[in-house]
């Protein structure tokens, strides 16, 4: 809310925005300038030249969209002046990849070949003692090579999983210690079962990741169909099959990432 005249001044954002108007008027001056130098005498991030090159009034109802990056600077005209900002973030290719080697190197934990030590009997006597010895690098590519790391498809769990973690804002009460597995399948058969409205749900091929983890692999066929279900349906009901308390339907249930 903005007497008139106020505003935060000009500067940029690096996701794409969309302006609502909801009450009162704004006028809106946008540059698409390759500048975005900031002022560093202040500490909000603003913009330190600003060339306004269009501008717009914007009433109750009216909606601005800004691509990231674009310049943009708005000034309430009227008393009681409100604009709300929706934003819509993706992610930067570092970020994807820097989740996907981080989530594979925890994997590595679960690979028993991998816990062999390094030796290098036939390595020959040299006359550079400084060198990385050809032999730890040679061992290391065929090692590489056997996990696949330079196939996208090795990364993809990683970067599911990380695409599926809810906001840092999320929060979720769970069901913990208040229904069986047992009370869990009963309910089950008589309503629907649905994501809470926090919860991400991301396929990957036939693997089920829901904030952040991967919930089919190990599962019963019918769990993983259903999981499959809520995934594409955003509900299931009905039966699926047995639930014990390691299912993992019960589980998200019991976390509160899933409701009736």
């Amino acid at each position: 809310m903005a007497g008139p005249g106020g505003g935060v001044g000009p500067h940029f954002d690096s996701y794409d925005v969309f302006l609502i108007q909801m009450s009162g008027r704004r006028r809106w001056r946008i540059s698409e300038q390759k500048d975005l130098t900031l002022n560093p005498d202040l500490p909000l991030k603003i913009l330190q030249h600003f060339k306004v090159e269009q501008e717009w009034d914007l009433g109750p109802g009216d909606m601005l969209y800004l691509p990231p990056h674009v310049a943009h600077d708005g000034i309430a005209l009227d008393a009681g002046c409100q604009t709300w900002s929706v934003g819509f973030r993706a992610q930067s290719y570092k970020e994807m990849l820097q989740e996907g080697l981080w989530r594979l190197a925890e994997s590595l934990e679960d690979i028993p070949e991998l816990e062999q030590r390094f030796a290098d009997p036939k390595q020959a006597a040299t006359s550079s003692p400084e060198q990385l010895p050809k032999e730890i690098i040679h061992q290391v590519a065929q090692k590489l090579k056997s996990l696949k790391l330079d196939r996208v498809e090795t990364f993809l769990p990683g970067i599911a999983a990380y695409l599926s973690e809810p906001k840092p804002q999320s929060y979720f009460s769970g069901s913990a210690k208040e229904y069986s597995s047992e009370e869990f399948k009963c309910l089950l058969a008589k309503q629907a079962l649905a994501p809470h409205p926090q919860t991400r749900l991301l396929a990957l091929g036939k693997t089920i990741y829901c904030n952040g983890e991967d919930m089919t692999s190990g599962q019963a066929s019918a769990t993983q169909k259903a999981w499959r279900s809520l995934a594409a349906k955003k509900r299931i009901t009905g039966a699926v099959g047995e639930i014990s308390p390691e299912n993992s339907l019960f589980s998200a249930f019991e976390a509160g990432w899933l409701v009736f």
